[in-house]
């Protein structure tokens, strides 16, 4: 991947077109190589300066994503998330992405946190969310926050997939952070007394990619078993996520952003529920990452982070 910028006026080289395998900046049509070298003047005798070089990241297409690696380092792919479910042909999986207002670890709180949505979401709450039992530990350097809920009834939303309104499931949510900002979630509803595995489960990942300071892309997907083929299914289940994701979830982080402004919000002493462990413990551990990387010699914005396929 090219970084941004044209070395010569500073143009946006996303903004050009692509010309014989090179990349045509849009502003005096300078091309550039794949290893970021200027390869064409079209200007006086054409000799290309030496200096007329972008900088270049590697890049890895792995779970339907392009992971980008910033770091002055190299690469290590083993540091990816494990989302390997992602390529399991057995899920069928609606996509998309948001570009919203907040620092992007507002947003990663807000999937560890799913307590909210009985008040911000009312289609996609259910009581495990606010009365479930939690656990949240750690694994090396990975954050689960976990709950779980016996013998009650599930969102609105699964009860539209699996056509069970009025029914009351045993319920598990899993949400797995990787740093920076990378999560899995993956649920499972069983009749009261079967096993988790005996149940029906669901996938999700949200990637939360920081633009700058107070703005974040947003990446997801959800995938489902039932009605695989169903693409008017799809479309419904694609409108009701990006809906609560949209209307709902980007709104209030905005908010959130604005009261906040440019201070970390551990700093302000915020009242915690006991719903916030797994974004507490996430918080934690990314600081430590940082300040590993700070004590190595890389700067802490040098970070691994995602953009959409």
């Amino acid at each position: 991947m090219l970084r941004d910028m044209c070395p010569h006026r500073f143009a946006p080289l996303s903004k050009g077109k692509i010309i014989s395998d090179q990349l045509q900046c849009p502003y005096h049509g300078l091309r550039f190589n794949s290893n970021g070298q200027c390869v064409f003047n079209p200007h006086g005798d054409g000799v290309v300066p030496k200096a007329a070089v972008t900088r270049t990241y590697p890049v890895l297409e792995k779970f339907g994503l392009v992971w980008v690696w910033m770091g002055q380092k190299a690469a290590d792919p083993a540091k990816l998330p494990n989302f390997d479910f992602m390529d399991d042909t057995r899920w069928t999986y609606v996509k998309g992405h948001i570009h919203g207002s907040g620092y992007y670890e507002l947003f990663t709180d807000n999937i560890l946190d799913l307590g909210h949505a009985a008040f911000l979401h009312t289609g996609l709450s259910a009581p495990a969310f606010t009365i479930g039992k939690r656990h949240v530990f750690q694994d090396g350097d990975t954050v689960w926050s976990n709950v779980s809920h016996p013998n009650d009834f599930i969102s609105d939303i699964m009860n539209n997939m699996f056509n069970s309104h009025g029914k009351r499931f045993d319920a598990w949510t899993d949400v797995q952070w990787t740093a920076p900002g990378s999560m899995s979630l993956l649920s499972y509803y069983a009749e009261p007394g079967t096993p988790k595995e005996d149940g029906h489960m669901h996938t999700s990942i949200h990637v939360m990619t920081p633009e700058s300071p107070d703005t974040t892309h947003y990446f997801w997907a959800f995938g489902r078993d039932i009605h695989p083929d169903n693409e008017e299914f799809s479309a419904k289940l694609r409108a009701g996520i990006e809906y609560a994701f949209e209307e709902e979830d980007k709104p209030m982080i905005a908010l959130q952003q604005a009261q906040v402004g440019d201070r970390d919000i551990m700093s302000m002493r915020p009242v915690l529920l006991a719903g916030d462990a797994g974004a507490v413990r996430a918080r934690r551990m990314l600081r430590k990452l940082i300040a590993q990387e700070q004590s190595n010699g890389e700067e802490a914005s040098d970070q691994k982070q995602s953009v959409d396929a």
